[in-house]
């Protein structure tokens, strides 16, 4: 499976927004500039995820973007589904068993991508130790 450079800046919004968690709603420009990409190229992707209700989003002067649930409760693989379409090899092998191999391989990614929570994802602030 490939995930497609959408997908992955996908992942990397939904992970600044967490990042941003507790902070009000974040302007497009400051995500983009955060993650050094295209405000044009930010601007549809976070329609997307506001599309599929993973994003709120609100206008004004105080408006921008959050989460729309807490980290804890979103999956990537929520997120990677929103941006792609499913991925189908263009290629199916001629051999049946190893087809097989192949969408059992595809199956576990998509369980991994389903379990993983993005606060796991969230770098953490390192903690100073007390002398």
């Amino acid at each position: 499976m490939r995930m497609t450079n959408r997908a992955m800046n996908g992942v990397r919004i939904m992970i600044d927004l967490a990042q941003q968690e507790g902070q009000g709603p974040q302007v497009a420009r400051d995500v983009a500039d955060r993650l050094d990409i295209s405000v044009k190229y930010v601007d549809p992707i976070v329609q997307d995820l506001r599309h599929s209700e993973l994003i709120v989003s609100g206008r004004g002067r105080k408006g921008g973007y959050m989460l729309a649930r807490p980290s804890k409760k979103i999956t990537v693989g929520e997120i990677v589904r929103c941006l792609d379409t499913p991925y189908e090899p263009s290629d199916k092998p001629d051999d049946h068993a190893l087809e097989t191999v192949l969408e059992g391989v595809q199956t576990a990614i998509w369980k991994v991508l389903d379990r993983t929570k993005l606060d796991k994802l969230v770098k953490k602030p390192a903690r100073r130790s007390s002398k």
